[in-house]
């Protein structure tokens, strides 16, 4: 059980440690990324023109949601190797949206950037769509396991 508990312990702080390298870029860095991003998207979507005016808000706010989805599967991991694992869940939600609201703190100290509320808010929706695949993904090998 501890060498379980290290393994996620230190993979969800690798992953924090990303998500804030990330949140320390500056606007015109971040914006690049984006830009290269929807570049692709409007290769792959043949070039629709939606994209030209909604492909980096469509970018950023996924990345917000991947970001923090994933961030919440590693804590999941993480607290049901814990004697608290009957609260696991519940644990990894409010850590992920704990540590999202750090992020845009933290990025209101960061040049061109700002925190904003809605990208908590857009985190925590990532944090609850990876808990809830989560949590069906578990009730569904359950069921299968009890018909076998």
């Amino acid at each position: 059980m501890k060498r379980r508990f290290y393994i996620w312990l230190t993979l969800s702080l690798l992953w924090m440690v990303l998500i804030f390298y990330f949140s320390h870029q500056n606007a015109e860095e971040s914006g690049a990324l984006s830009d290269r991003f929807v570049m692709i998207l409007r290769l792959v979507c043949f070039n629709q023109e939606w994209l030209m005016e909604y492909g980096s808000l469509l970018i950023r706010k996924s990345a917000h949601m991947g970001e923090f989805a994933l961030l919440a599967g590693l804590l999941l991991q993480l607290f049901q190797t814990t004697k608290y694992h009957s609260f696991a869940y519940l644990y990894a939600f409010i850590g992920t949206v704990l540590y999202a609201i750090s992020d845009e703190f933290h990025q209101l100290f960061v040049p061109g950037r700002a925190g904003l509320w809605q990208d908590v808010v857009v985190d925590g929706c990532g944090a609850l769509l990876a808990l809830g695949a989560c949590y069906a993904w578990r009730a569904y090998r359950k069921r299968k396991k009890r018909q076998v």
